[in-house]
């Protein structure tokens, strides 16, 4: 498991949305390299950031989480290059999670959606840890990764097993956006 590290709000206008939102989130904790999976001799990782509230630890409370993927014309990913644009949505109150998947010098098309899906059931098992609500997932990305997020979800309806693809958790998630 990674690192989890506070950081503080992004935000300018933090106070103000806090109190509109009813959400006093104090600070953000980063999740570093959480390894999701491990596939044909590579590891997988996620960068998870939460919104920290003073009772974070002993509350009960969930918040809905974004999968999101992050684009790299399908080659090795940087999926910390948007982390301080993501934290301002964690800010307002959202878990996001960042993939990182096989790309593709490694591992051919569908290994990428084949992995996003990964992603999605390991938020959904871990999702009490990370104050996640496994009710509502969403499913992101730029660029190559967009494409990647619209072909996750199509996977449902291709009835072979992909290899590298993990059991499937009903109702994977709430929407796809690319």
């Amino acid at each position: 498991m990674g690192k989890a590290e506070l950081i503080e709000p992004f935000s300018d206008t933090y106070n103000e949305h806090a109190q509109i939102k009813k959400i006093p989130i104090e600070a953000l904790k980063k999740h570093s390299n959480v390894e999701y999976a491990h596939i044909d001799g590579t590891t997988l990782h996620l960068q998870i950031i939460t919104p920290q509230t003073r009772n974070t630890k002993e509350s009960d409370e969930t918040y809905p989480c974004i999968v999101y993927v992050q684009g790299s014309a399908w080659m090795k990913q940087n999926i910390n290059a948007k982390l301080g644009l993501l934290a301002r949505l964690s800010e307002r109150g959202y878990v996001i999670a960042v993939v990182e998947y096989r790309h593709s010098g490694i591992a051919p098309f569908p290994a990428q959606a084949v992995d996003t899906r990964n992603v999605i059931r390991y938020v959904k098992l871990h999702a009490k840890e990370y104050k996640a609500d496994a009710n509502q997932m969403y499913v992101g990305g730029d660029s190559s990764s967009g494409h990647t997020a619209f072909f996750h979800s199509l996977l449902k309806m291709i009835p072979i097993y992909i290899r590298g693809q993990m059991p499937v958790s009903k109702g994977l998630y709430r929407c796809t956006v690319h």
